[in-house]
């Protein structure tokens, strides 16, 4: 598996011994998560990690300007978030801003009221044995079945952080969302239709924003019939009915050249000259 870190976490010691751990390590700007384990294939392990340091004040100033919350909120789309946290508690460091109990009590809410498993490592050595030994892991399978629950009716979340998402997407709006969001329950499962290529209707800038985020070629992500678009003369109807005959937009073109296709003169002449 390849383990992609965010670029800007290079210059620190969690870094170094993860090269050192990890066979494949790739260097990327990650859009959530700080660590993301990918497949072999390119494709999202789902495992996504957020690191926070206890010496530099990181855990407790995202905590305090309420971006962890959102950063939260972000990691819980995908199946298997973690936060590491790691370092020691100084309390002389903290004293008058963050007790120890206020400590763990944060990791406890954290723990019951989000998907994301907060996990402490006094030593830097330990998390990155954790992030590393994760894959092997992953492999194994799930340990316990799910169990199903219902919703209450009159329950209304202020904050629908799917929908945000989706809103997130470039060219998309209110509407397109809204269908979106009823159709995948989570973020992460729309990211991994789009990769099986079962999502072909996205807007241009769209597109060029999800493929950055799966690092995948954008020309994948468009339909067959859009890959179409452009031969003047040619409406859907007529398109998928040469799609339907097996012609590829490149056949097409050549079978028009080669006179062995008669449409009508636009489109023939527009395929000529494509040829100078």
């Amino acid at each position: 598996m390849i383990l992609k870190i965010d670029t800007r976490e290079r210059n620190n010691e969690l870094y170094d011994l993860l090269l050192e751990l990890c066979d494949n390590v790739v260097d990327e700007v990650q859009t959530i998560g700080d660590y993301n384990w990918y497949n072999n294939d390119g494709t999202h392990t789902g495992i996504t990690i957020e690191v926070k340091f206890m010496d530099t004040d990181d855990f407790y100033n995202s905590l305090s300007s309420g971006h962890l919350n959102t950063q939260l909120l972000d990691l819980s789309q995908f199946p298997h978030p973690f936060l590491l946290i790691i370092g020691k508690y100084d309390a002389k460091h903290y004293r008058h801003r963050f007790t120890r109990d206020q400590f763990i009590d944060k990791k406890a809410s954290i723990a019951v009221r989000t998907q994301v498993k907060p996990i402490w490592f006094e030593r830097v050595s330990d998390a990155a044995k954790f992030i590393s030994s994760l894959p092997r892991q992953l492999e194994k399978g799930e340990m316990v079945d799910t169990f199903i629950f219902t919703r209450h009716s009159h329950t209304k979340n202020k904050l629908n952080h799917n929908l945000n998402q989706f809103l997130g997407l470039p060219s998309i709006g209110v509407k397109k969302a809204e269908k979106l969001c009823d159709k995948y329950t989570t973020f992460y499962n729309f990211l991994k239709d789009v990769e099986l290529g079962n999502v072909t209707d996205l807007p241009k800038s769209s597109r060029e924003y999800v493929a950055a985020i799966i690092g995948m070629d954008e020309d994948k992500l468009i339909s067959e019939v859009d890959k179409w678009r452009g031969i003047p003369g040619l409406g859907t109807t007529n398109i998928k009915k040469y799609i339907a005959q097996g012609y590829t937009r490149e056949l097409f073109i050549a079978s028009i050249q080669l006179g062995k296709l008669k449409v009508n003169k636009k489109t023939t002449e527009w395929c000529i000259a494509q040829k100078k």
